[in-house]
């Protein structure tokens, strides 16, 4: 059973990255299934109604997009540091840019880029695999726990257990690595707050009635697209998973795809001219690192 526990890490984050071919039929799969949940989330927020904040909507995503990057760079150091290693600042700030350009491609960018930049700090293969596993449930859990309870305000049976299945994730993960699990919690806990505030922000910038439940229910939809790893950065997956949240938070579904549609659409455009001014300046390589073994072939 122990054998089984180990080794789970490793065959789950196998199963995150597909092959190329796989890789660029899940990009088109992923690209038309975005695209047909635009127009329903367009078409749905036309029939309300409704009418845009603009200067809310720009504000919510212009402050919480590099909030979301400097809190990922916080987790690479957490996770280097879980590990015996360390990464500096500057490099993981640098790094998160990186992941959040890779993960345009047809790969779990994220997962790349973190491995390479642990490898560079020191760190072998086995443990580069570990330690990611660990950093994605943790996250997982933690989003679970946090999410869950706000949830149950709307939809008591489905908070409580997503609640409940977070406390156990969280409870097994502490109990195998308590220190490495507390730093890491410490920052997911940061990063689920900072999501649920500009989920927040974006829900209200729409002129939609903003509760516990809608913010945590879509963040909940991020975060499990997110843990899937196939799609890059969830493209499609999230939008169908807020779609199918949204009853349960009191939100019609074409309503939660315009939430989250409209959150995309923003911090993927803050990105790209943070990458773009990084680059210009010399932060970023102009070409992502491509590792000839990448840290995903071999298990420990």
């Amino acid at each position: 059973m122990m054998r089984f526990v180990r080794r789970l890490p490793a065959q789950l984050l196998r199963l995150r990255r597909p092959s190329p071919r796989v890789g660029r039929l899940l990009s088109v799969v992923a690209a038309a299934v975005f695209a047909a949940t635009v127009v329903w989330g367009v078409t749905g927020y036309q029939s309300a109604g409704l009418e845009v904040n603009w200067p809310l909507l720009v504000t919510a995503v212009l402050l919480g997009t590099p909030l979301a990057v400097a809190l990922n760079a916080a987790e690479l150091r957490a996770m280097a540091r879980a590990v015996d290693a360390e990464i500096g600042r500057g490099a993981a700030l640098r790094a998160s840019l990186m992941a959040s350009a890779a993960n345009a491609l047809p790969l779990p960018g994220s997962v790349l880029v973190r491995g390479w930049s642990l490898r560079e700090a020191g760190v072998d293969l086995p443990r580069i695999v570990g330690v990611q596993a660990l950093a994605g449930a943790t996250f997982v859990a933690v989003a679970a726990a946090t999410t869950g309870p706000l949830i149950a305000l709307a939809s008591p049976a489905p908070g409580l257990v997503v609640a409940g299945g977070g406390v156990v994730l969280l409870t097994v993960l502490a109990l195998r690595r308590r220190g490495a699990v507390a730093r890491l919690a410490a920052v997911e806990t940061a990063m689920v707050a900072s999501e649920l505030a500009r989920l927040s922000a974006v829900v209200a910038a729409l002129g939609l009635e903003v509760t516990p439940a809608r913010s945590a229910g879509l963040v909940l939809a991020g975060v499990a697209a997110a843990a899937v790893g196939v799609f890059p950065a969830g493209l499609g997956l999230r939008e169908l998973l807020a779609a199918a949240v949204g009853p349960a938070i009191a939100l019609p579904s074409a309503l939660a795809v315009a939430v989250s549609v409209s959150d995309r659409i923003g911090t993927s455009t803050v990105l790209a001219v943070l990458v773009v001014g990084a680059v210009a300046f010399r932060g970023l390589p102009a070409r992502l690192p491509v590792d000839p073994q990448p840290p995903m072939r071999r298990t420990p």
